[in-house]
């Protein structure tokens, strides 16, 4: 009998070991499939983190560049900055200064002297297409036409606004055009506007002697027609066209 006990006490002993030990590989098994989808979890969660890195990365990074040409951005931007009167040697500097001292972002490329130069003959090319839309839209243009002497020579020069020159006459004709158009003929003809224009240009041309006569009209009208504004007043379809048109026109120009 002590026998037969005893192999029954074994029995039961074998059997709870070998439960114990299916308990023990199950939680081993269980334990290994959590560490697996951890370490799965961590790769997939480290892959995004370094997309989200080289996102950021490119994103710091200004794209300038598109389609073989500069966008229009980069080309409104010179434009603004040279008819500042930001130098084309130094035009590049200011820009990439501005973008990383300022923002911390980098610049993918930036054009050079000879687009600096470029620039300036779509500035005014941007100016005459400001000019051309104000006298089109206009029902009360005012022709102005100033004369000067330069150097032995005669110069005139002509000017559309929906002004009329001096005085009580400088306001919008819209509502008074009639009297005015009466009134309007005591206005004394000067040459104010031509000496004025003929001023900064011989300033510019001073100070920038390598120039071209188109860039340092391009620098004058733009000034004076606050063509940026302009710009920033149309539409997105309307000034990508504006661009185009520029910067088709300007390969018809030399520059120095």
């Amino acid at each position: 009998m002590r026998y037969y006990k005893s192999l029954k006490v074994k029995k039961h002993q074998n059997t709870n070991n070998l439960n114990e030990t299916i308990d023990l590989k199950e939680t081993i098994q269980s334990n290994k499939e959590r560490i697996e989808y951890s370490e799965n979890e961590n790769m997939r969660l480290q892959d995004e983190i370094n997309d989200f890195k080289m996102s950021f990365e490119l994103n710091q990074i200004v794209q300038t560049f598109h389609n073989g040409k500069y966008n229009d951005s980069v080309r409104e931007v010179y434009a603004a900055l040279l008819t500042l009167n930001v130098g084309v040697n130094n035009v590049e500097k200011v820009v990439r200064t501005v973008l990383e001292k300022l923002e911390g972002l980098k610049v993918e490329r930036l054009p050079n002297r000879t687009f600096s130069e470029i620039m300036l003959v779509e500035a005014k090319a941007h100016a005459q297409m400001q000019a051309a839309e104000a006298m089109l839209t206009s029902d009360f243009n005012t022709l102005h036409t100033d004369g000067t002497k330069r150097g032995g020579h005669e110069f005139g020069e002509k000017q559309l606004s929906d002004c009329l020159p001096g005085g009580i006459f400088n306001e919008n004709t819209d509502d008074v055009h009639k009297d005015m158009r009466v009134e309007s003929r005591t206005v004394s003809t000067t040459n104010i506007v031509a000496d004025r224009d003929f001023a900064n240009l011989d300033r510019l041309r001073s100070e920038k002697p390598n120039a071209n006569t188109i860039a340092l009209e391009g620098i004058i009208l733009y000034s004076n027609n606050k063509t940026l504004k302009w710009l920033d007043s149309i539409s997105v379809e309307k000034k990508a066209e504006v661009f185009k048109i520029a910067r088709e026109n300007s390969r018809n120009y030399k520059t120095i």
